[in-house]
């Protein structure tokens, strides 16, 4: 037997003898001071036994020899394994430009970027990382380090912020790369360029030949459309302008980061939402360490110290549970040291949950959710806990998605609003599990296609946030229309009003309605079209009523269109009983009929036009009817939507 720091043997003679002077002084101590009690330490009443008592502090002795023979680290044999050598040094220069903010990469090109980054960096784990934000300027936020955790963070903190000067300039980035490469170790180094070429200062082009001479092959990865000009968002939510009060647009300029990496002896990528561009930038980066070169060694000592230092804690344990006294069982208290107690496996509970989450039981969340916050889960199951917890919010929020327009299709707007609030809760949700779990790619064996869940997430918020727009325009343009013509009632009413005030008050409704048909057709809200449709005709001649000084008539038509504006206010407050309520107006229609009928007081021109009123009420129904089933047919057709990646 070897060991490893053998000085420490050295020091366990002393530390012996010190210990056993300490005992023998204290045991006289203790024996002069039961002397002094009546019957103490002495004679056959004594309930103390001195033999214990000698072996406890033996098992004592025996336990701090243990303890320093593991310290020694004692070993048999030698073990070879590979050396974790660092073989690449790979300088990131990452564009943090407004810009950078353009969406015509979703949710924008700085996201899609950083998603980039953490690819590569998880493909390359005994490699060193640093990364150069720039911008008008840019200076090294992160030096070379292999530490992943904190090269991660550094990521996560990227943003239009972290540089205070405006602009675009690439040749200040690379001549930060090059100072900061003069002091690398090692021999492998590349710079890895994001951005969108959008270079409005300096010229990185002057700066390729100092690049080749020195060997740093520029890779270059381009984000955005070279083809079309995006807005870049402004600071207060609106899109920014140029000095001559044009939109500010961006674009993609691959001809610069073509001759910059052509130049340098790199290779230059687009990425986009399809083809993101990794598998080419792994491939040109493991291609600067050559294929033959030889992996070198190191000797290791097979330990053997954890064997000692268990058998000195089950020593101590044993010298605990020792008792001083004669009559006392100390081997009830020796047996319950070999019982553990045995906490269910992460794994089995991991298991369970995905078994679970299959059958669709909603106690797999529980489960999740345990497994988060275990302090004994390991990372893999945490991150993959993570990622498949965010699947169950991402894909509730789908299924309100499409219950949101199966909404639509019954013509219930508010019963879609509410779906759309849920829908939206819980993509918020899957959010911020899916960011969690990402950050644990550099921890746990994530696969490089999770982030396409991440995005395909952000498209289907995308596509909730513009429905509940929509709808929200909706009603908005149903309340104008009907304020509109309440105002156009009041002005008719008004004696004192002009007959030219008149008419352009219900010009205006007759507008009011027009918008509200052309957007409730666009949304397939078939009955509010037509009943906006209707009313629009209605005030219309209201309008040319008026202009005849016609204005009892002129009312008649007004109320007529303030009520099939109104109507589809009840149906949305309460959905699926509008027929019932039709129905039941038509029967009060009958009834009154029997009572003007019987009664004699109604003329009879009146009678005819309730009856030919209930007739196109039931022809209206069943024209809506047969609407409803046509477009419950299309929109079957329409909610075939991509299904979300499980991580089973």
């Amino acid at each position: 037997m070897k060991f490893v720091n053998p000085w420490i043997l050295i020091s366990a003679v002393p530390v012996l003898i010190i210990a056993s002077a300490f005992y023998i002084a204290a045991e006289r101590r203790k024996l002069q001071l039961l002397a002094k009690i009546p019957g103490g330490d002495s004679g056959e009443n004594s309930s103390l036994s001195r033999a214990k008592r000698r072996w406890k502090f033996i098992l004592l002795l025996c336990g701090m020899v243990l303890l320093l023979i593991a310290g020694a680290r004692p070993y048999i044999h030698v073990i070879q394994l590979p050396a974790q050598e660092r073989s690449r040094d790979i300088l990131v220069l990452f564009d943090v430009s407004k810009s950078m903010l353009a969406t015509d990469l979703p949710p924008d090109r700085m996201a899609q970027a950083k998603f980039f980054l953490r690819d590569i960096i998880k493909s390359f784990p005994s490699d060193r990382f640093g990364i150069v934000p720039f911008a008008g300027n840019a200076f090294l936020s992160c030096p070379l380090t292999s530490d992943h955790h904190a090269l991660m963070t550094a990521v996560n903190e990227l943003d239009i912020s972290a540089v205070p000067v405006g602009g675009t300039d690439l040749s200040k980035a690379l001549k930060v790369a090059i100072r900061a490469f003069a002091g690398s170790e090692g021999d492998h180094r590349a710079i890895l360029l994001l951005t969108d070429g959008d270079q409005l200062s300096g010229d990185a082009l002057k700066l390729v030949p100092e690049l080749k001479k020195l060997g740093i092959p520029v890779v270059s990865a381009g984000f955005g459309s070279p083809d079309m000009a995006a807005p870049v968002p402004g600071d207060n939510g609106g899109v920014m302008h140029s000095a001559s009060g044009e939109i500010a647009g961006t674009r993609l300029d691959e001809k610069l980061l073509q001759q910059l990496s052509a130049g340098s002896g790199g290779i230059y990528i687009r990425s986009t939402v399809s083809d993101t561009g990794v598998a080419p930038v792994k491939k040109f980066l493991s291609a600067l360490v050559p294929e033959n070169s030889q992996e070198s060694l190191r000797s290791n000592p097979d330990d053997l110290f954890p064997w000692f230092i268990g058998g000195a804690l089950l020593i101590f344990a044993v010298s605990g549970a020792i008792s001083e006294r004669k009559k006392v069982a100390a081997f009830l208290l020796i047996i319950g040291i070999f019982l553990p107690l045995y906490g269910e496996d992460p794994a089995d509970i991991y298991r369970q949950a995905v078994e679970l989450q299959r059958s669709g039981d909603p106690q797999a969340v529980t489960l999740y959710s345990d497994l988060i916050s275990g302090r004994d889960t390991p990372e893999l199951l945490r991150g993959r806990a993570l990622q498949n917890l965010a699947v169950v919010n991402h894909s509730a929020g789908r299924e309100n998605l499409v219950k949101c327009r199966q909404q639509l299709a019954l013509q219930n707007t508010d019963g879609a609003l509410q779906e759309l609030e849920k829908s939206l809760k819980e993509f918020e949700s899957g959010s911020k599990l899916y960011t969690q779990a990402m950050n644990f790619a550099e921890k746990a064996d994530f696969e490089s296609g999770r982030t396409g869940n991440f995005q395909q997430l952000l498209l289907d918020r995308q596509e909730a946030e513009k429905l509940k727009k929509a709808i929200e325009e909706l009603k908005k343009l149903q309340q104008q229309a009907k304020e509109k013509t309440e105002n156009a009632q009041q002005k008719n009413q008004d004696q004192k009003q002009s007959k030219r005030s008149r008419q352009q008050s219900s010009s205006d409704a007759a507008k009011a309605a027009e918008n509200l048909q052309d957007k409730a057709e666009k949304l397939g809200q078939k009955e509010l079209a037509k009943s906006a449709a209707d009313a629009a005709k209605d005030l219309k001649e209201a309008e040319k009523l008026q202009e005849k000084g016609q204005n009892e008539a002129a009312e008649k038509k007004l109320q007529s269109a303030a009520d099939k504006l109104g109507k589809h206010d009840k149906k949305d407050k309460n959905p699926g009983k509008s027929e019932a309520k039709e129905n039941n107006s038509g029967k009060e229609a009958e009834n009154s009929e029997k009572q003007q009928q019987n009664n004699g007081t109604q003329e009879k021109d009146k009678e005819d036009k309730a009856k030919k009123d209930s007739a196109a009420r039931k022809l209206d129904m069943l024209e809506d009817e047969a609407q409803s089933l046509r477009d419950a047919i299309r929109n079957q057709q329409l909610l075939r939507r991509r299904p979300v990646q499980k991580d089973w």
